[in-house]
């Protein structure tokens, strides 16, 4: 399976590379997944650098809490 990033020109086979590209470069990154905190699915849009393993996915009610 190959890994391509057209905005930064990338591409690889190798997770791990893919994984270091992106803890590196800034993407925006969307889907339905379970609220980190709160368990409950929901839709959500985030951009910045992110951990390989990671699900930046927070629920409106709980953004309001923290």
């Amino acid at each position: 399976m190959t890994f391509k990033c057209f905005i930064h020109k990338f591409e690889t086979d190798d997770v791990s590379k893919w994984d270091e590209h992106n803890e590196k470069e800034s993407h925006t990154t969307t889907g339905v997944s379970p609220c980190s905190l709160c368990g409950f699915s929901t839709e959500f849009s985030f951009t910045g650098k992110k951990k390989a393993g990671t699900i930046p996915c927070v629920c409106e009610e709980c953004k309001e809490s923290l």
